[in-house]
């Protein structure tokens, strides 16, 4: 059963184990290595799922490599099944090239899978790339639009905030210089010939 049963999973992407579940074969997931620019292949792994599927084809299989019959073959798997749950605490059981069986303290059944050679699964060569003379529709909001649309607007906004830029700065020196003209005239200014003249009193006599 040890050759017998990961061969299964590979093939068929899973393993039914009566009255334990069912081993999945996971496909994993790629990840990506931007700064070395390279993506690493997903490494399938084995997983125990304690969803049960049926074991008809797998019996077939049992019976047909080992050239015994159907009840023959289920009364093998049902006894291979057993000998896993009753497993000791920390007690463990390989299976072939996919990983080993153990019991943890509670008395529950797990799964390791065993890692996947990595030279099966080759990382490949990841460069971006970025196109510029084609647009690619994006949703802004609630608009659509696409990329050189959007690199014009982007490219209009800094010119459109620098010409307000300067037409302040000019707005301002002229209204300084208006101010200026004003004050400096000699009847407004600062220093015109302007003079104070004491208020008239009148003196009183008392005897």
């Amino acid at each position: 059963m040890e050759k017998l049963l990961p061969a299964f999973l590979y093939e068929h992407k899973e393993c039914p184990l009566p009255g334990i579940g069912t081993l999945m074969l996971m496909s994993g997931e790629a990840k990506l290595l931007t700064a070395e620019q390279k993506i690493l292949a997903p490494i399938p792994y084995v997983e125990l799922s304690p969803k049960e599927t049926s074991p008809y084809l797998l019996i077939e299989k049992i019976a047909s490599i080992k050239q015994i019959s159907h009840q023959h073959a289920a009364d093998l798997l049902r006894a291979f099944c057993d000998s896993l749950q009753q497993l000791p605490a920390f007690g463990e059981q390989l299976l072939g090239t996919a990983g080993s069986f153990y019991m943890d303290e509670k008395g529950r059944l797990h799964f390791k899978s065993s890692a996947m050679p990595a030279a099966f699964f080759p990382p490949v060569e990841a460069r971006r790339v970025i196109r510029t003379d084609v647009a690619h529709e994006m949703l802004v909001g609630d608009t659509y639009t696409d990329t050189n649309a959007m690199t014009e607007r982007l490219a209009e906004q800094p010119e459109r905030g620098y010409r307000w830029w300067i037409a302040a700065v000019v707005l301002g020196v002229i209204s300084l210089a208006f101010i200026a003209a004003y004050f400096l005239q000699p009847h407004h200014g600062i220093g015109s010939d302007f003079s104070m003249q004491p208020a008239a009193t009148h003196k009183t006599y008392t005897r």
